[in-house]
């Protein structure tokens, strides 16, 4: 059977995570999410908990934040399990970090890479997975460690629900939690949108509107659950697909098989009727006797050939000959209807003019006589054609005024500026005058204004970087991206063009609809 990348011409599966790294959908809330937990995972000494529920997206975070961790830290994601106490915990954290050693306790193995770790200003983050999963027990343990190594020993708990021992911390410790929730529809279709185009798909998406809004039905906006509907209904349409040729053959077989039986019956039929071989035998019998012609017969003939010649219609010639002259007879007469018209036309035209211009005459006549005083009684014709030429002219001049006014109004609206009263700067302006399905690049986020100047103070000189403010949990953020790329496959390219240093940061592509999103809601 055709698989789903060879059929859609895809470079692999859409929806499937395996032997898949790098894929990170940054809508539905989660780019906001990425960025928070980077943050607060390297400077809060809070204990963090992501919760959600099954298959809502907590692994695809934790991966993302696996690798946005800075050089300077040290990295476990451990995933738990019903039966691990502290002392398993403990050593399938240093058996990650390649610091395993068996003739010792874990714990004790653990606090002495905790304290070295201090020393050097390095961090330890632990990611936990399926932390529900975890004893209570097991996390008090692991709590208890965060307050003696708070600033070289950081967890961040990925959970399905924010009950139970969660709750039991934070009446101990510092919790800070985040609720990851599913797509909305709007969401979903990006998120099927995002994971065809990086499998290699362009152009509009193969699903009808029917079976976007079934995927959304069943899956409620869960991300694994619409990548499980997705391939079920990719599997569909290219099942569909396969038969439809067979179906649309059909017709045709049926109504071939038909004409061939009727073929068939009409054979047999004739085969089987005595007195249709009796007419062919006889006509066959009288065309076979050849009888001698007489004299008689002979003068018959002429004389039916006579009687033929005079019954034809006349020739092809005479018939052209006499269409010729009644076309020309025709046009003759059309000719006289059109110069008779014309001489019409014309005479209806000089009365006309006669009338205007005598009336003309009169009402010139009657002013002349009403007037004490005439300077030019020669200019009177004149002045009636120019009365009659400025009442012809009036509506032209009105016409021509209005269009101007519009004109004139148009031109002058562009002169009213709003930049002045615009509540962004120029980087924020210039990055929502962007297309919203292009992308940038983000290199870091900071609350403290200074390090940020400092840290753009620092970048190389042909990196070329814009500046936006959001805010985020009654906080303001500072935001810096450079470049502008059309799509998401640019960007990434964009990333490795990146001197090594700013690779190593952790540049995301992120489109620029989410950053007008969070200009806009600050």
């Amino acid at each position: 059977m055709v698989d789903i990348p060879h059929y859609y011409k895809l470079d692999r599966d859409p929806f499937l995570n395996e032997g898949v790294e790098g894929l990170f959908f940054p809508g539905g809330e989660r780019a906001e999410l990425l960025e928070d937990l980077s943050h607060h995972a390297r400077y809060n000494n809070s204990l963090l908990a992501v919760c959600g529920e099954t298959g809502v997206g907590k692994t695809t975070i934790l991966d993302a934040l696996f690798d946005t961790v800075a050089d300077d830290t040290d990295i476990a994601a451990i995933v738990a399990n019903p039966m691990m106490d502290e002392s398993q915990f403990a050593a399938a954290v240093m058996e990650v970090l390649g610091e395993a050693n068996a003739d010792s306790d874990a714990l004790t193995s653990l606090a002495n890479f905790l304290s070295n770790t201090n020393e050097c200003d390095r961090l330890l983050l632990v990611l936990i997975d399926d932390a529900h999963n975890l004893p209570l027990e097991t996390v008090s343990v692991l709590a208890q460690f965060q307050l003696d190594y708070k600033e070289s020993f950081h967890l961040v708990f990925f959970t399905e629900r924010s009950g139970s021992w969660l709750d039991h911390l934070a009446d101990k410790l510092t919790l800070q939690t985040w609720q990851l929730h599913p797509y909305s529809f709007e969401q979903m279709l990006e998120y099927i949108a995002y994971r065809m185009e990086t499998a290699g798909w362009q152009g509009k998406l193969p699903f009808s509107e029917q079976q976007l809004n079934t995927i959304f039905k069943q899956s409620g906006g869960v991300p694994s659950l619409v990548n499980q509907l997705s391939t079920d209904t990719l599997y569909e349409l290219m099942q569909a697909a396969q038969r439809r040729p067979m179906a649309n053959r059909l017709p045709l077989i049926i109504g071939g098989a038909i004409g061939l039986s009727l073929v068939m019956l009409a054979i047999i039929w004739s085969d089987d009727d005595p007195s249709t071989s009796a007419k062919l035998s006889d006509q066959q019998s009288v065309a076979d006797v050849a009888l001698p012609e007489t004299d008689d017969d002979k003068e018959k003939n002429r004389q039916n050939k006579k009687i033929v010649s005079l019954a034809l219609p006349p020739s092809r010639d005479k018939k052209d000959s006499s269409n010729k002259k009644a076309s020309i007879n025709q046009k003759e007469s059309t000719q006289e209807k059109v110069s008779a018209r014309k001489k019409a036309v014309s005479h209806e035209n000089t009365t006309t003019k006669e009338s205007i211009v005598s009336n003309a005459n009169k009402q010139q006549t009657e002013k002349s006589k009403n007037t004490s005083i005439v300077k030019n009684p020669s200019a009177q014709p004149k002045a009636a054609e120019n009365s009659l030429n400025q009442q012809t002219e009036k509506p032209a001049k009105i016409v021509v005024k209005e269009p101007a006014k519009a004109a004139q109004s148009v031109s002058e609206a562009p002169k009213i500026s709003k930049i002045k009263s615009s509540p962004y700067n120029k980087s924020e302006q210039k990055l929502l005058a962007s297309p919203g399905d292009h992308y940038v690049l983000q290199l870091v986020g900071m609350s403290d204004r200074k390090r940020l100047d400092d840290y753009i103070k620092h970048l190389p000189k042909n990196i070329k970087t814009q500046t936006y403010r959001r805010t985020l949990n009654g906080k303001t953020l500072y935001m810096v991206v450079t470049g502008e790329f059309a799509s998401s496959a640019d960007a990434q390219k964009g990333i490795k063009r990146l001197p090594s240093k700013l690779q190593k940061q952790k540049p995301w592509a992120k489109r620029l609809s989410s950053v007008h999103k969070e200009i806009i809601s600050r």
